[in-house]
């Protein structure tokens, strides 16, 4: 929090396109520009860009000044329970007179290189135009200009965890399952699930809760038969990054899972399998409102490396303007045991294609 308040908060509504800002809300502290940066953990690039207009007149005009940048990337950037649009703008005056100061709002002093003219603050967007005012003081002489920044597309967003809330899975499942003694069987069969996410802080522990279930054959290989799947899963989470990139969140997974078949009046099956997991998730931030996921998860139940169990998941997700996340994936599932140690074999395979929406 801090951190974002070395930022310019710079409050404007215009009445048209013409019209200057009538109000210009800054905050009380002085802000010192040559720290203000962001923090990577609580921002996202996006894909717009805002457009510096200069209407230069006679007496709206900054000699020497000249933008880095004409279109210039817009980030989003955590602000209280917001993601606020903010663009950092950099420039220089060039034949920069002596003691010269550039000051933002006729208030904020914006540091001023000396020696090369170079300068650089940061400005959030509230509308689809803005309007920022610049004045350069010399020994002499005081000038001023009105800036624009134009960009149709940026906008506010609620801060959305892609977890911090319960999720509703439906989706279907080919199951595979296979043991010693008995023909293999396969089957179409529906799929419900339930799925809640502590949220997503970098630097912390949070949880994942997940309940699933098949709840309706549809088609199998053996008619008179229809087994069910149920799965438990608690796991805890440590929320890291994987690069410098904020574009990439990584999720370590430390737990245990339940697994248990009902057999519906099947001679084959197997009850309560309980087994430690360990896993790992990457998620990659690819708009304003979509992401993908994947994640990977490995159980182990013997030294051996013959009762083991390996998930495999991938998914893509959309913030919706209601501030639910939907999401649409693919789940692997495969798991191989020995109940007696001896002589039967249990092997458990199942691909689900789900869709999820957030409650």
């Amino acid at each position: 929090m801090a951190v974002h308040i070395l930022f310019i908060s710079i409050f404007i509504f215009f009445s048209s396109i013409n019209a200057y800002a009538e109000d210009v809300v800054l905050p009380e502290e002085e802000v010192d520009y040559s720290k203000a940066t962001q923090n990577q953990a609580e921002t996202q690039k996006t894909t717009w860009l805002a457009q510096i207009i200069r209407v230069k007149t006679e007496s709206n005009n900054i000699p020497g000044l000249v933008f880095e940048l004409e279109k210039n990337p817009v980030l989003l950037v955590k602000n209280e329970n917001k993601f606020r649009p903010l663009v950092t703008l950099k420039g220089v005056i060039k034949s920069l007179p002596p003691e010269s100061v550039l000051v933002l709002e006729n208030k904020y002093k914006i540091p001023l290189n000396q020696q090369t003219g170079l300068f650089k603050f940061n400005v959030y967007l509230t509308s689809k135009k803005n309007e920022i005012n610049l004045t350069f003081k010399t020994k002499n002489k005081v000038f001023s200009e009105k800036i624009f920044l134009v960009s149709p597309e940026a906008e506010e967003y609620n801060v959305v965890s892609p977890w911090d809330s319960i999720r509703v899975s439906l989706g279907g499942t080919y199951f595979n399952y296979n043991q010693t003694g008995y023909s293999a069987f396969y089957s179409w069969v529906g799929n419900l699930a339930l799925r809640y996410h502590s949220p997503e802080k970098i630097g912390y522990f949070g949880f994942n809760t997940d309940l699933e279930m098949s709840v309706l054959t549809v088609k199998s290989n053996q008619n008179n038969y229809a087994p069910q799947i149920g799965q438990f899963r608690f796991e805890l989470m440590y929320f890291d990054e994987w690069t410098q990139d904020p574009q990439y969140k990584l999720h370590y997974l430390l737990g245990g899972t339940y697994l248990t078949m009902f057999s519906n009046g099947a001679a084959f099956g197997f009850k309560n399998l309980i087994a430690p997991d360990l896993g790992v998730r990457v998620r990659q931030i690819t708009g304003e409102q979509t992401d993908l996921s994947a994640t990977a998860r490995l159980s182990l139940m013997d030294t051996q490396l013959q009762d083991r169990g390996l998930e495999l998941e991938i998914s893509t997700g959309y913030l919706f303007k209601n501030s639910h996340r939907g999401e649409t994936g693919l789940k692997y599932l495969d798991y191989t045991y020995r109940p007696d140690k001896n002589r039967d074999q249990v092997s458990l395979k199942m691909i689900t294609l789900f869709v999820s929406y957030t409650l």
